[in-house]
């Protein structure tokens, strides 16, 4: 899209008698953003100048057009393989989506222009973040063609695995293409070699991400779970293995306990409505209920409850006259909580956790790590219950 310009009238005249607007040749890239580049043209014509100012632009990002291109994809198992055939390419300027003109000048009967451009790239190439299978590595590359992209996104993959052996058993993770640049990424799964372990948390080890994890490593991994800026790990001795937000779900079980019991009448809900828990325990002792989202804050619902045995509650109580209600985590997207009730003998310390009055939104509340560290030392049951917004109905 061209933004609209006024003719300047402000030459230059230097010892030679060569005369030139005073901003000419003056820009730089862009020193706040590395993705903006500025094109310089002069010409007898207004037309001659811009397009000599493309081919300058054009000439600093290696644009290239693929006149004829054929690709053939053949599938063997897991690995994907791509022929690219190039008939012929060459560098345009007529590519270039989005150029805006900063300034243009008739100066001593020539035009001079200068042109802005942002080279645009995908969110996912820029963060190198995407969702993946449990121990997969990914590399990441761009080119003018679909092969040179993925080329240096294989030998990306090779410096992350340390290795200069070929990759054979890879994927195309993504790709795509902006203003004719390709972005790829590839992936393989780097299974780790770590010494196993005895012991494993015991709740981690019910759920189905673990479960997995264990089943493709070959025996068990003392994981502890770790937040650190604004990601999930799965984190042992030299192992730091991302939990993408699509898997993080599976850290989530329905657990019974013979000793402790909660429920509800629905575990289907709808955005707003209201629900209420049935709480049996047969020991006496200290119940905390906590509320865990997809996302791993936690709140805590109540605490230290002291009970008796073999006791039966409703919480909230119809006395109090408070009720729960559901929301949604993200507006028109099924939530899915993990409802967890603890019972001690002594009261717990909920320090390192929100009190949740309504929703949770603090740094703090990510907390679940805590949690999953604190379970096994005690007598706990979970539920999950999904919350549907209401044009799901």
């Amino acid at each position: 899209m061209l933004k609209s310009f006024t003719f300047f009238l402000c030459c230059m005249y230097n010892l030679n008698a060569i005369s030139f607007p005073n901003w000419y040749t003056k820009h730089s890239i862009d020193t706040m953003n590395d993705n903006i580049y500025f094109g310089y043209g002069e010409g007898k014509t207004k037309e001659a100048s811009y397009k000599q100012a493309l081919k300058n632009i054009a000439s600093q990002i290696e644009v290239h057009v693929i006149t004829s291109q054929e690709q053939q994809e053949r599938t063997y198992g897991q690995n994907i393989s791509y022929y690219d055939k190039t008939s012929s390419f060459f560098y345009s300027n007529k590519t270039l989506q989005n150029v805006i003109i900063e300034k243009q000048e008739l100066c001593n009967g020539l035009y001079y222009t200068l042109l802005k451009y942002e080279y645009k790239v995908p969110l996912w190439y820029k963060n190198r973040i995407l969702e993946a299978p449990l121990f997969s590595k990914q590399g990441f590359g761009k080119g003018s063609t679909f092969a040179e992209a993925k080329q240096q996104a294989l030998k990306d993959l090779q410096a992350i695995l340390n290795t200069k052996e070929p990759i054979k058993n890879f994927y195309i993770a993504k790709q795509e293409v902006i203003d004719t640049t390709f972005f790829v990424s590839v992936a393989t799964q780097a299974l780790p070699s770590l010494q196993c372990s005895k012991y494993q948390n015991n709740y981690l080890a019910q759920t189905p991400l673990i479960k997995q994890a264990n089943y493709l490593v070959g025996c068990r991994y003392d994981y502890k779970l770790k937040y650190y800026n604004k990601q999930w790990y799965l984190v042992y001795k030299t192992l730091y293995e991302r939990v993408h937000s699509q898997q993080f779900f599976q850290l989530f079980q329905n657990m019974s306990n013979s000793n402790l019991y909660l429920d509800t009448k629905k575990y289907s809900l709808v955005d707003g409505e209201y629900f209420s828990f049935t709480i049996k325990t047969k020991k006496s002792g200290y119940i905390t209920l906590f509320d865990v989202y997809e996302d791993g804050r936690v709140g805590v619902l109540f605490a230290n409850i002291k009970v008796k045995k073999n006791q039966i509650l409703t919480f909230p109580s119809l006395k109090s006259g408070e009720l729960l209600r559901t929301t949604l985590l993200e507006p028109f997207k099924i939530t899915q909580d993990m409802y967890v009730l603890v019972l001690s003998n002594r009261k717990l310390n909920i320090s390192q956790f929100e009190e949740q009055k309504e929703q949770i939104s603090s740094n703090r509340a990510y907390s679940f790590h805590y949690l999953v560290e604190l379970l096994p030392k005690y007598i706990y049951t979970t539920i999950i219950l999904k919350t549907k917004p209401k044009e799901q109905l």
